[in-house]
C-alpha cells in the first residue's frame, strides 16, 4: 500500500507572490498617506486664510461706524503680509465698491460692497487662497 505524502508549509514561490502582493497594497496605501498629509497642510492655510479674511471684515464693519466712507476704504483697501503656521506667506488685500453717503443725517454708509482677497506666492496654491 502507497502512502501519499503531505506537503507540510509553502513553497519559495507561494511566498514571492505574497510578498510582490504585500508590497503593492503598501504602495498603494503610502501613496494615499502622502496625498492625506498634503491635502491635511493646503486646508490648515486655506483655514488661516479665511480667518485673515474674515478679520478683515470685521474691521471693515467696525470701521463703518466712524460713517466716513474714506475711513471704510482704507481700512478695507489696505495690503498686509502674513505668514501661516506652516510659514506660507499670504497677503490680504481689500476692494470696497459703493461706498455712498447719503442724506443719513449720521452720515452712515448705507451700502458698501467690500470684497477681501488673501493671495499667496506658494506655487503649490491655487490664488486667491480665500475670498469673501
Amino acid at each position: 500500500m502507497r502512502t501519499m505524502r503531505r506537503d507540510d508549509g509553502l513553497g519559495l514561490t507561494e511566498v514571492m507572490i505574497a510578498m510582490l502582493l504585500l508590497a503593492i497594497i503598501m504602495m498603494a496605501i503610502l501613496s494615499l498617506i502622502i496625498i492625506s498629509f498634503r491635502t491635511v497642510a493646503e486646508n490648515s492655510t486655506r483655514a488661516a486664510a479665511a480667518e485673515l479674511a474674515t478679520e478683515r471684515l470685521e474691521l471693515v464693519r467696525s470701521s463703518a461706524a466712524t460713517g466716513d466712507c474714506t475711513v471704510v476704504s482704507g481700512t478695507a483697501s489696505a495690503t498686509e503680509s502674513w505668514t501661516d503656521a506652516r510659514g506660507v506667506p499670504l497677503q490680504v488685500a481689500g476692494t470696497i465698491a459703493n461706498c455712498v453717503q447719503t442724506g443719513d443725517p449720521h452720515g452712515d454708509p448705507v451700502l458698501a460692497t467690500v470684497t477681501v482677497s488673501v493671495t499667496t506666492t506658494d506655487p503649490n496654491l491655487s490664488n486667491p487662497v480665500a475670498e469673501t
